[in-house]
C-alpha cells in the first residue's frame, strides 16, 4: 500500500471510503469519544489547512474512521526529535509497528502509552525552547 503524504489526506481517504459525509463523521466522534470536534475542522485537517491540530482531535477523528491514531500521527512526523542520546526516526517505525499488532482489548494501554510519550515530547520541545532564547 502506498503511504499518503499527509495526515489530512489519510483522513479524508479513509472517510471518503466508508461512504461517510463530514458531519456524519462529526456525530460518530460526538457519540463514541464525547469530544466535540467541528465539521469545519474536520475538513480543514482533510485539507492540512491546520498545521498543528491538536492530539484528542487528531486520536477522535482517526478513531472515528477506524485507523489507529498512531499510524495518522507518525505521518506529521517529518523529523521527530532526539529526546535521549540513541533515541532514532527507528524507533518510531518500530513502535508504529507494534501498535498495529495490540489487540484491541489492549489499545486502551497502548493508547496511554503513546499519550505519555506524546507529554515527554512536549516537554522536551518546551524545555529545548527556553534553553534556546
Amino acid at each position: 500500500m502506498a503511504k499518503e503524504s499527509s495526515i489530512g489526506k489519510r483522513l479524508n481517504r479513509a472517510r471518503v471510503e466508508l461512504g461517510m459525509t463530514v458531519p456524519q463523521l462529526r456525530e460518530k466522534i460526538l457519540q463514541d469519544h464525547l469530544w466535540p470536534v467541528g465539521a469545519s475542522t474536520i475538513r480543514d485537517i482533510e485539507a492540512d489547512k491546520t498545521p498543528n491540530p491538536g492530539f484528542k482531535t487528531l486520536e477522535s477523528i482517526a478513531l472515528g474512521v477506524g485507523l489507529p491514531p498512531l499510524d495518522v500521527i507518525a505521518l506529521g512526523l517529518d523529523d521527530p526529535p532526539e529526546l535521549e542520546a540513541g533515541y532514532t526516526e527507528t524507533q518510531f517505525a518500530q513502535l508504529a509497528r507494534v501498535y498495529k499488532k495490540v489487540g484491541k482489548e489492549y489499545r486502551p494501554v497502548a493508547d496511554e502509552l503513546v499519550k505519555m510519550l506524546i507529554e515527554k515530547m512536549e516537554r522536551w520541545r518546551s524545555s529545548s525552547a527556553g534553553a534556546a532564547t
